[in-house]
């Protein structure tokens, strides 16, 4: 790849962190530290949980492990924070012995493709906006988050965008394009421009975006990126399953027209958010991280690899019901059920609800999986009412094979803090209160994913569906692949797909895996940070005499119609099993299996239209196309300016007429106390705010999205409300931040 090919590319691609391997840059100071890759030191400037601390000079690998990257304050951590310790539970195991497939008829298989779908690592809250508890946002060690990792863009070269804006057809062609002499740079971005906190200040009180993948993350996905490399990798003294043949889907001792991280061997999708952009480039260098580096020295260029994305607010790398409002309709009919009301007005419900009031100032259960998480999983102090997480989460993820082990205390840098005395709590509110509470948030969030059959997972997920079942069939139907062109990408529609690399959230981990059935996916854990489900498609190349069948047929006949087989992996642990129609003592399953049960729903074609003839995203989309062209004549315009200072007049007489009629009443605009806001937790599933308790005051609010929609880094739907006390708010006013509540947290 030449230098203006690569220009060509960065066009479409984002060049993050890797841009110059080895090198990172912090965001509050302006040095520069050098680190031996694999090591992956950071620099530290403060102890907010997620820069590290490098020594300066020596050998970096003798570097210990920085204080603030540590797991140190708790006596144990849940999976849901991806410790190192859990990250090295989660390699990709070897395939079973060949013996074991034999009694299927399963004479040698050869890995052709896999696909990855992973969710960001660690970050800070999803929005500046999210409801925790009283004092979150003021209390330094909670509300102020600053950041050293940061995003570095590259622009393309000066001469080659002239070059494509005069002759667009030579896009691309390296024969056309003209180099220019230091044509690439690096552009560093930071969070550092507002320093004058509170009325001028970041969302975060720092240098950190809503979202944003913290270091913590960056280790997170190196992990992956790795595990990926031991397992798919050959370079001829690897461990891990490469060693077995069947399970080399690159073998770099032998010759290829391409490097593997070029297309079409590779393809990477992501929605355009930093925290998933960067996992997926983090988890790319962590597989490829040699070979990058080595095509830089060898070429003396950068290497580029396209991310394909889309505008976030109408991506599909999770459910989203502004673009399909359908889905709106299946979570009523989930929130509605019979069997989630009882959940919802459980005396547990109550239990929390009341001691959230009564000890931390508000019920914040809606948020509660976000606040709490990304608290204790950085290492920030939680409230001492629900500071008694000793690793008994059973159902959340943990433990009982689920989701792994919980993590106990890793050596910390300096003795932890001595737990709260918890005994009155204990007595008023019952034991265990942090994994009850996330037990009931947890059930609370994915009750929709698995209701009806996954139907709102079903029909949320279909188009991602699409778009791995696409790669896939460049393998398992490569003629009929390129000429239905594979989607996304022209350039790769000349060939298979080796590894198709998919960064998302949680929120596309969780309904991803219900639509496989409740084998897979029940509900009970939320996916922990980098989370990486892989499905592979393996090649029966030859078969053997199988064990006959109960019908009297052979297992190979029974199972195995095809030519092609799929393992599911999630976290490390094999789940092919329990894919409805697959063996039950096999990893290996018949991928028509996989495709006869996604085949119904992976489609970009979906009927998102609502039952009742509500809101239709498309319909309102050609309404407004259709305003914007009357608007765009002069006549349209002079109607819309006369038709607007009506309007005004109408409004202006309508608010005189109400504040003489208030004013003689005796009234006043501000009079009347708080009210009562008994009952039970409301029937909204995801903007349910509270359960029964006898809080005073009313809250209302607006179906109408803001536009925090676009701006907040993982809400689908953010609901305005504005309550006329909030005795603890940054703002100091009626109206507060933390008042806006936001759901969907990913």
């Amino acid at each position: 790849m030449t230098r203006a090919a690569a220009a060509a590319a960065a066009i479409a691609a984002v060049a993050l962190a890797f841009a110059s391997p080895g090198v990172v840059r912090s965001a509050s100071v302006s040095r520069t530290i050098t680190y031996t890759p694999g090591e992956d030191r950071r620099p530290d400037d403060n102890d907010d949980g997620d820069d590290a601390a490098a020594a300066a000079g020596g050998n970096p690998g003798s570097i210990p492990r920085p204080a603030a990257l540590s797991y140190s304050r708790y006596p144990s951590y849940p999976p849901y924070c991806s410790t190192p310790s859990a990250m090295a539970t989660r390699s990709i195991p070897p395939l079973r012995p060949s013996s074991d497939h034999a009694s299927y008829g399963l004479g040698s298989t050869k890995l052709r493709h896999a696909s990855a779908v992973i969710r960001h690592g660690a970050r800070t809250p999803w929005s500046p906006s999210i409801m925790c508890w009283d004092g979150y946002w003021t209390d330094p060690r909670t509300g102020v988050w600053d950041c050293a990792l940061t995003t570095v863009t590259s622009p393309p070269s000066p001469p080659f965008v002239r070059e494509v804006e005069a002759h667009p057809s030579a896009a691309g062609d390296a024969a056309e394009a003209r180099e220019g002499d230091d044509a690439m740079f690096l552009f560093e971005k930071r969070y550092d421009a507002l320093r004058h906190p509170p009325e001028l200040a970041n969302g975060f009180n720092g240098t950190c975006q809503s979202g944003q993948l913290l270091l913590r993350g960056y280790e997170q996905e190196m992990a992956n990126g790795r595990h990926l490399r031991d397992a798919y990798v050959y370079d001829g003294s690897s461990g891990g399953a490469a060693q077995d043949e069947r399970m080399r889907l690159f073998d770099l001792t032998r010759p290829s027209p391409r490097r593997p991280y070029e297309p079409p061997d590779l393809h990477y999708r992501v929605d355009d958010q930093q925290r998933t952009l960067m996992s997926g480039q983090v988890l790319l260098r962590g597989l490829f991280g040699d070979l990058l580096r080595s095509h830089k020295q060898e070429l003396g260029e950068d290497p580029v690899i396209v991310a394909h994305t889309a505008d976030y607010s109408r991506d599909i790398l999770a459910p989203r019901e502004k673009i399909c409002p359908r889905l709106v309709d299946l979570r009523e009919e989930a929130e509605n059920s019979a069997e989630f009301a009882a959940f919802n007005s459980s005396d547990e419900a109550e239990v929390l609800g009341t001691m959230m009031v009564e000890t931390m100032g508000r019920d914040f259960m809606d948020n509660a999986v976000d606040c709490l998480m990304t608290t204790l999983c950085t290492d920030r102090p939680l409230p001492d009412p629900i500071d008694d997480y000793r690793g008994e989460l059973d159902r959340f993820g943990t433990g009982k094979g689920k989701g792994g082990a919980t993590e106990t205390t890793e050596t910390p840098a300096a003795p932890p803090p001595p737990p709260p005395d918890s005994s009155k709590y204990d007595a008023a509110y019952g034991p265990h209160r942090f994994a009850r509470t996330m037990d009931f948030g947890v059930r609370q969030w994915t009750y929709p994913y698995t209701y009806n059959d996954a139907a709102y997972s079903k029909l949320g997920m279909g188009p991602l569906w699409k778009e791995i079942v696409d790669r896939m069939m460049t393998v398992l139907r490569p003629e009929a692949s390129k000429e239905g062109g594979g989607g996304n990408g022209g350039e790769e529609d000349g060939g298979p797909t080796k590894l198709a690399l998919f960064s998302g959230h949680d929120t596309t981990i969780m309904p991803l895996l219900a639509t496989l059935g409740r084998d897979v996916f029940d509900g009970s854990e939320w996916s922990p940070y980098a989370s990486m489900v892989i499905i592979e498609i393996h090649e029966i190349t030859a078969r053997t005499d199988p064990a006959p069948s109960a019908a009297g047929g052979g297992l190979s006949d029974s199972f195995f119609p095809s030519d092609h087989a799929f393992r599911l992996l999630y976290n490390g642990r094999v789940l092919t099993s329990r894919v409805g129609g697959c063996p039950s003592d096999l990893d290996l399953c018949d991928v028509s299996v996989l495709l006869n049960r996604v085949g119904p729903f992976a489609t970009a074609e979906r009927d998102c239209a609502r039952a009742d003839g509500g809101y239709d995203g498309s319909a309102m989309e050609e309404a407004v196309k259709g305003a914007g062209a009357i608007l765009a004549t002069p006549s349209g315009a002079l109607l819309f300016l006369l038709g607007a200072a009506l309007s005004a007049m109408a409004g202006a007489a309508g608010m005189y007429a109400y504040l003489v009629r208030r004013l003689r009443v005796g009234g006043g605009p501000g009079g009347g106390g708080r009210g009562g806001r008994g009952g039970s937790r409301g029937s909204s599933f995801y903007g349910s705010f509270y359960k029964g308790s006898s809080l005073g005051g009313t809250k209302e609010t607006e179906g109408g999205m803001t536009a925090e929609e676009e701006s907040c880094s993982e809400s689908e739907w953010v609901y305005g409300s504005n309550e006329g006390e909030n005795e603890n708010g940054r703002n100091g006013g009626g109206y507060n931040e933390d008042d806006r509540i936001s759901w969907q947290v990913t």
